[in-house]
């Protein structure tokens, strides 16, 4: 379905063919706002970005560094190595590396999130290298074009 047939079939459905009581703009937000908890509930939309890591910074905030609204890391790739880092927690470096496990400096081997946008890299780079590969899930655009389609599969149009 378009973005035009989703808003006749809200309209159809409200039993409103003019704009008397709901505007094009409001039915084209509201199909836009479904649009998105849908995306948000299934995590559907998987992007992936380059990242630059930064010599000696164990921690990347993801809203600064990546423009799309980030749901949830899927997953991360060290790009020099051609490696998949391991996603772990602070709990299983403290207790299978050492206390000092932040220290550590090296081509990143594990990754961990903190708070909600946090990317944690296990060791840190020792230099700026434009290696890593994250690939994440994310909100979509807003559908603005009468012929656009929602981004997931037809069938669940």
């Amino acid at each position: 379905m378009t973005f035009a047939q989703l808003q006749a079939d809200v309209r159809r459905q409200l039993n409103e063919s003019g704009t008397t009581f709901w505007s094009d703009e409001d039915v084209a937000e509201a199909v836009n706002e479904g649009y998105f908890e849908i995306a948000d509930a299934t995590e559907f939309y998987e992007r992936e970005a380059a990242m630059l890591l930064l010599a000696g910074r164990s921690y990347y905030d993801l809203t600064s560094v990546i423009a799309d609204t980030i749901l949830s890391v899927r997953h991360v790739q060290n790009t020099e190595t051609q490696k998949w880092l391991d996603q772990c927690d602070t709990r299983e470096l403290d207790e299978r590396t050492f206390v000092q496990w932040e220290l550590t400096q090296g081509p990143p081997q594990k990754y961990l999130i903190r708070g909600n946008w946090w990317l944690g890299l296990f060791p840190k780079p020792q230099a700026d290298l434009n290696n890593l590969r994250l690939y994440y899930t994310s909100i979509p655009d807003p559908m603005v074009d009468d012929d656009e389609e929602p981004a997931f599969p037809r069938e669940f149009h």
